[in-house]
């Protein structure tokens, strides 16, 4: 069989609500990725696999050891293995996670596919406004900050971080479609897409799944989540879709529910 499939996920917030939810979350996952391993060329994770992470020197956050296992069974499959920090988990550690064979960026990235070009990122603070958010930002990547956090007792540290996370989830509006003049990140594609042109543009964050073609040319698409929707991005080489895992049927199927758009 050929390796020649890539998926694209995002926004899965293992420990949240609690560690037991989440693992109901994290069995599904690693479900995905074992139906996917024979044929699977490279993951993406596009940020917020964690509600919240930090790593300590020698502590790190317990649990979510079916994802870890998952994880480096593909590693050991020479399978690549992308990591997009979010806005949750903005502060895991890098060299650790490059030292088991992860790649992480911090940043967007275009990479090409079978032809195609793919803008990627998480999301967090692109687009119009929310300038509060990404003055905090700027803040929170800083390595004064970090190592400041760094100073608090893991046990304390930890539960703070993971209070003020699932504060930051809980206030948030329900994620529903309104207009495309609503959609903020789509205007940051139409915009990007003037200096940056590519076929396909994916992000998850929003934690709604959309797929808006635009110019003729050109998709946007949002990942979605794992709380909710279940949904993930496949791409092969012949087409790019957008599928969903349905647990119930340990099925995945095309996701098709009001979520492609027009934009022309």
């Amino acid at each position: 069989m050929n390796k020649d499939v890539v998926l694209m996920v995002s926004d899965l917030h293992l420990g949240a609500p609690d560690m037991e939810t989440s693992l109901i979350r994290e069995k599904h996952f690693c479900q995905l990725l074992q139906t996917y391993r024979p044929k699977l060329k490279a993951l993406y994770l596009l940020g917020d696999v964690f509600d919240f992470w930090f790593d300590y020197r020698s502590v790190s956050p317990k649990g979510y050891h079916r994802f870890w296992g998952e994880l480096m069974n593909l590693i050991d499959d020479q399978i690549e293995i992308h990591y997009f920090l979010g806005n949750h988990d903005m502060w895991l550690c890098i060299d650790y996670f490059k030292s088991i064979g992860i790649i992480v960026h911090s940043e967007k990235k275009i990479i090409e596919l079978y032809g195609k070009t793919y803008f990627l990122a998480h999301g967090d603070g692109l687009g119009p406004k929310d300038y509060k958010y990404k003055n905090l930002k700027k803040i929170f990547r800083c390595k004064l900050a970090q190592n400041m956090f760094g100073l608090i007792h893991p046990n304390l540290g930890i539960w703070l971080g993971s209070k003020l996370s699932n504060k930051s989830r809980n206030s948030q509006k329900k994620e529903e479609f309104i207009s495309l003049e609503n959609e903020w990140l789509f205007t940051y594609v139409k915009k990007k897409f003037l200096t940056q042109p590519c076929d396909y543009y994916i992000f998850g964050h929003r934690h709604l799944p959309l797929h808006i073609e635009f110019n003729q040319k050109s998709n946007y698409i949002n990942l979605g989540d794992w709380i909710n929707y279940f949904t993930f991005v496949e791409i092969n080489p012949s087409q790019t879709r957008l599928r969903k895992y349905a647990p119930n049927d340990n099925e995945i199927i095309d996701y098709t529910e009001h979520h492609f758009l027009d934009a022309l």
